[in-house]
């Protein structure tokens, strides 16, 4: 059945971080035998957090006229630095916050997959939320990434489905020394810089151009503001793109598909990195989300990121723009998006300003057609697929 996974779902440091760690994940699952898939079992780290979604989730979309259902899955990176986190340096000791979030939907048919891209300084209504200590925290007006800090990944996953109204079926979690550590044992990853960088503070120090990096260096290059673009986060957001595709072009070429040993040894590191919620608890379960992604294919799999435009209070932050709407509106009725052209990263290749922002919730339904495909004005796209250096 398309709308379970092991059939497909029985039941229902960063964003690069996360993807990269769950992309390797699912695409060595696939290729590692049922003897070594047994003895990692115990890698797997797995929380249930329900209980702490509320009452008021939304409503899983019908299935197609084939009886399958769409997936999303929420991806998180966190920024604490706590435990093995502790040699990237900071404050964020505790459970940290959500760096990155990213929702990865996967339609019904299993023909195509997007990932959107919330931006971790967009101000939002955040609902009522169950804190980390147990006790109710109210809702209000917060950056998008205090929601983590709240009430760990369930706050942020009950935030994601109260603004969206998408109904989340898995989670992903991960942290600094995860995607690190996934980068080393996949050996090196492809990065294209269109200037040299020298940004003393992620102690990112590379010439321009294409070169292969290693975890740390990697790491650097996905967390730095300051030292590329403007400093902004949508900057950011678009090479973190740029770098999940490269991450995923890695993880299915010869070289680590075709090579036992570190086929075993990515599997070790990546189980070891992730927490997950128990439908994604297994390896059996992994891999059949893999072989799921596989067929998909990196050329029918892309990246978007949430409009966006200037939080009138604070030109350091961001609100969702209207056409929000439209994006998490395709979302939940599974349509196609069509975007502009992707461009190189940069603060525009993923932003679509907006004069003001949107008068009704973002998750709230428009007034466009039902069927077909949903065009986002001056919102870009990356392909999975595409040269590192587009």
């Amino acid at each position: 059945m398309k709308g379970s996974l092991g059939g497909l779902v029985r039941r229902h440091p960063r964003l690069t971080a996360a993807v990269s760690v769950l992309a390797v994940v699912l695409l060595a699952a696939v290729a590692t035998g049922a003897l070594a898939l047994r003895q990692l079992q115990g890698n797997i780290t797995a929380v249930d957090v329900t209980s702490r979604l509320g009452d008021d989730r939304p409503t899983p979309e019908p299935t197609d006229e084939d009886g399958g259902r769409p997936l999303n899955i929420l991806v998180v990176g966190t920024d604490t630095r706590a435990g093995d986190n502790d040699f990237i340096g900071g404050s964020e000791k505790g459970e940290g916050r959500s760096d990155t979030t990213l929702v990865l939907h996967v339609a019904a048919d299993r023909s195509r997959a997007m990932g959107v891209s919330i931006p971790r300084d967009s101000m939002v209504d955040m609902p009522d939320c169950t804190g980390l200590d147990g006790e109710d925290v109210a809702g209000g007006t917060r950056q998008f990434n205090d929601a983590y800090t709240i009430g760990g990944v369930a706050c942020t996953q009950r935030t994601v489905e109260q603004l969206t109204g998408v109904r989340i079926d898995h989670y992903v979690v991960v942290d600094f020394a995860g995607f690190r550590q996934i980068v080393d044992a996949l050996g090196t990853v492809e990065i294209c810089l269109p200037e040299a960088v020298n940004d003393a503070r992620s102690k990112l120090d590379l010439p321009a151009g294409r070169q292969r990096v290693d975890g740390t260096t990697a790491l650097a290059y996905v967390r730095t503001r300051h030292g590329l673009g403007d400093g902004g986060d949508l900057g950011r957001v678009a090479r973190q793109q740029a770098f999940i595709s490269a991450v995923l072009q890695e993880a299915t070429s010869a070289g680590t598909l075709t090579n036992p040993k570190k086929l075993y040894d990515v599997l070790d590191v990546a189980t070891q990195s992730v927490t997950v919620d128990p439908g994604l608890g297994s390896l059996t379960e992994l891999a059949a989300l893999a072989r799921l992604v596989r067929s998909i294919g990196l050329e029918n799999i892309s990246f978007v990121t949430v409009p966006t435009t200037e939080y009138a209070p604070d030109p350091n932050r961001l609100v969702w723009a209207s056409e929000a709407s439209q994006l998490w509106r395709a979302v939940r009725k599974d349509r196609p998006v069509t975007t502009e052209p992707s461009a190189s990263p940069s603060p525009t290749a993923t932003a679509s300003p907006s004069p003001s922002p949107s008068s009704s919730p973002p998750g709230a339904p428009t007034a466009t057609s039902t069927s077909g495909p949903v065009h986002l004005a001056g919102v870009q796209a990356r392909r999975a697929d595409s040269d590192v250096c587009s």
